[in-house]
This record gives structure tokens, sequence and C-alpha cells, in this order.
């Protein structure tokens, strides 16, 4: 505390891992806590704050005008509604966090409601990651990171689980959890530029796909007011990750389809028996695409050997990572993926 309080520097980085909960009652502890909040530029905190005392120091530091850039917090234990009150509170407000990311093996809703509200009410936030447990319904935060006015990079990452459970909420008006992504990436003002999701399902009215009008614009049917209205696609994510889903590739493309400058596509994990979607994303010549990754996706060789005949069209893909799929063992398919790459000029990286 005394080398704290004496510095002038600030500290780069401060770990605290499983410190034990008496320490909470140590005044010593909610000391160094007080200094070490004040001074870091970047906390990484995991199982050492136990009380409501220590919550209130977190919430201080990042209310700090020069206060902490970059949090990493994870919980193991279900947090009171004061402690969630106090750490919402201190995300809500800080002038300076521009990085997050957050998870716990059980949420109380009060938790979630709270974050999801801090979310919408901070303006400076970059970076948003969470890693939530599979009995957690994800929307209402989901949405409010969607909002966020600088938020350039989002992450949500459920739990490994053997039964995938569908990010899906029917309230605020019955939005589909594709409607609720729809609304945050594609207004005008969407500033985000990376999203990774994992182990997520993303579900339209009876599941179906959506209706797409010549320009690409999707059509939502507004049944309050009874009007139509087209969306243009997200013009700022380049990037994008949607890793281990179980969803047909159909499906997959829905949400591919609402981003029109997208460099990098990362849908390995998934379960894809037909390629043939992903030919409007790779041969069209508006496409930005420069590297696509499928590995373990299950693909059988009759339908990469389809994918490869177009290779020699696909005049800006830089990468292309398709590993761990059964086509492998088909040596006729592979001698067809050689004798494409051959007739390929853009192609940089095949693994």
């Amino acid at each position: 505390v005394k080398f704290l309080d004496m510095t002038s520097r600030r500290i780069k980085e401060i770990f605290l891992h499983d410190i034990p909960d008496e320490y909470d009652t140590m005044p010593e502890y909610l000391a160094f806590l007080t200094s070490a909040f004040n001074k870091a530029d970047s906390l990484d905190i995991s199982n050492s704050l136990n009380c409501d005392a220590a919550f209130a120091c977190l919430m201080a530091g990042l209310m700090q005008e020069k206060g902490v850039r970059e949090l990493s917090l994870f919980f193991s234990n279900e947090e009171s509604a004061h402690q969630a009150q106090l750490l919402s509170q201190g995300i809500a407000l800080s002038p300076s966090l521009h990085h997050l990311v957050i998870g716990c093996k059980s949420w109380e809703e009060e938790m979630c409601t709270s974050l999801a509200d801090a979310l919408r009410q901070n303006r400076v936030l970059k970076s948003f990651s969470i890693v939530f447990p599979p009995d957690l319904d994800p929307s209402l935060m989901f949405e409010s990171a969607l909002t966020g006015p600088n938020l350039e990079s989002l992450t949500f990452d459920r739990v490994e689980i053997p039964e995938m459970y569908s990010l899906d909420i029917l309230q605020n008006g019955g939005l589909t959890s594709l409607d609720i992504l729809r609304n945050g990436v594609c207004r005008p003002d969407c500033s985000l530029r990376y999203i990774h999701l994992q182990r997520l399902t993303f579900t339209t009215e009876n599941n179906e796909c959506t209706m797409e009008d010549e320009e690409g614009c999707s059509m939502e049917d507004d049944s309050k007011q009874g009007v139509t209205t087209p969306r243009l696609p997200n013009q700022t994510v380049n990037s994008l990750s949607l890793l281990d889903t179980t969803q047909p590739l159909p499906h997959v493309m829905k949400v591919v389809q609402m981003f029109h400058k997208l460099l990098y596509l990362d849908i390995s994990g998934g379960c894809f028996t037909n390629l043939v979607q992903l030919d409007n994303l790779l041969l069209s010549e508006g496409s930005f695409l420069r590297r696509l990754s499928m590995y373990g996706c299950g693909i059988e060789a009759q339908p990469m050997e389809a994918f490869v005949r177009k290779l020699p069209r696909m005049k800006r893909l830089k990468v292309l990572a398709v590993g761990d799929n059964p086509f492998q063992a088909s040596p006729s398919c592979v001698a067809s993926l050689k004798d494409a790459l051959w007739r390929n000029y853009s192609l940089e990286i095949v693994c």
C-alpha cells in the first residue's frame, strides 16, 4: 500500500487471482484494493472480490478520470444484487474503461439486468467480451452491447456444453435473436469492427429465413405499423466469427449477409453438407473477403469437390483454411484441390 501510494507512476497491469475470502475482513487488504484500483491501467481479477467493500473499491477505481482502461473479471460464485449494482455503476460511469472481459459460472438476474444497463450507458467502451454459463439467456446483454456508441469489438462465448442453447428471447416486442442482431449492426451509427460469437444459435420467426430484396437489403415487417422497412447492410464490421454452431449453412449465411465489407470470416466447428450458399460471398464482384476459415466443419468429398471447382474464379481470396475435414481422406478430392490451386492466382495460403 505504501509503495502504491508513494509512486507517481501508474501500474501497467495488476493480477488478483483466488484471494481467500478471509482477506475481505482485513482493513489492510481493502486499503490495498483502493490503492491498486486507483493506480492500475489494467486489472485481471479472478475470484478475488468477495464482499461489498471490495466491489465498492473497484467501482471507485473505474470512475477515476484517469482510471482503469482494461478490466478482466471472473467469478466462480453468484454475486449479490448490491455487488452487481456497484460493479455496473462503475462500468456505466467510467470515463476511461475501453476493454471489458467478464465471465461467471452462474449469474443472477440482477447481474444480467444491471450489466445490460451499464453497457447502454457507457460512452467510451471499445471492446466487450463475455463468457457465460449454459443456463443464461444473454439476449438482453447482447442487445445492449450492440448499441454501444463506440464499441468496435464484441465477443459472446457460451461455455462448452453437450446440448446447444438458442440465443432467443420473446421479450422486447417479440423480437427474435436475429432481429436483435440486425437492429444492432445495421444502424447507421454502428462502430463495430470485430464480432466473435461462439456456441450460439440465431433464431428467426418459425426458424425461417428472412426474404432479401434484389439489392440485398433485409426487409423487416413491422406488424405494428403495417409497413416494410429496408435496412442497409452493415458497413463497418470486417471480421466475423460464428464458431461451433449447430445451424445449417443457410442460417449461418443469414447472419453473414448482414455485413457488406467482411474481410475475414471464420465459421469453423459447424456441420455443413453443402457449400453452395458461399457462392455469392466468394464469387460476386462486390466481395471483399480475404480469409475464409472452415476448420472441422464435417465437409465431405462431394461438396468440397464442387467448391474447389470454383476456386479459380475466387479472385480476391488470399487465405483458405479447411483443415480437419473428412474430404481430406479422399485422394480424388485432394487431387482436385491441388489442380484448382494451380489455376488460382490470388490464394497465398491454404491450410
